[in-house]
C-alpha cells in the first residue's frame, strides 16, 4: 500500500488540477524556468499557458502568457501568435501534468515551427522564484 499512495495522489492531485496524470514525457524539447524566463526577457519567445481556470485560480500564471481556452480543443489560429515560427514555450502545472505537451502538439498540428515545453510548469516556476501573476497559492 505504501507504493501505492504516491501514484494515487498524483492521479488524484492530477485530477483535480485538469492534468491527465501522465509524467508530460512528450516529443517535445525542456526548457528550465530559467531558460524561460531568459528567452522572455530577451522577446525571444512566448510563454502559452494549458491549465485549467482552477488552476490558474491557485497557482497563478506566467506574466503575459498567453491563457488557452482549452487544452484539446482551442483554436491555434485564434488564440496563438500568427507568426507561426516564433517561439512558444508550453507550460502547465507540474512534471506529472499532460495538458502541455497535448497543446502543444495540436500547435504542432496547425504548423507552428518552434514549439518547447516548460515541464516543470508553473509549480517549478513559482518554485524556482519566478514571477507569477494572480494566484492564492503561497
Amino acid at each position: 500500500m505504501k507504493t501505492l499512495l504516491p501514484l494515487l495522489l498524483v492521479v488524484v492531485v492530477g485530477g483535480v488540477f485538469g492534468c491527465t496524470g501522465r509524467d508530460a514525457q512528450s516529443d517535445f524539447g525542456n526548457v528550465s524556468p530559467d531558460e524561460l524566463e531568459s528567452l522572455l526577457n530577451a522577446g525571444d519567445a512566448v510563454a502559452v499557458d494549458a491549465n485549467g481556470p482552477s488552476m490558474r485560480s491557485r497557482f497563478g500564471t506566467i506574466p503575459d502568457a498567453v491563457l488557452l481556452s482549452d487544452n484539446k480543443t482551442y483554436d491555434p489560429a485564434e488564440e496563438l501568435p500568427s507568426q507561426k515560427q516564433r517561439q512558444l514555450v508550453f507550460y502547465c502545472a507540474n512534471t506529472m501534468c499532460g495538458a502541455a505537451p497535448t497543446a502543444a502538439q495540436r500547435a504542432k498540428a496547425a504548423g507552428y515551427e518552434n514549439v518547447l515545453v516548460m515541464k516543470e510548469g508553473i509549480m517549478g516556476w513559482a518554485k524556482a522564484g519566478k514571477s507569477v501573476s494572480g494566484g492564492s497559492a503561497g
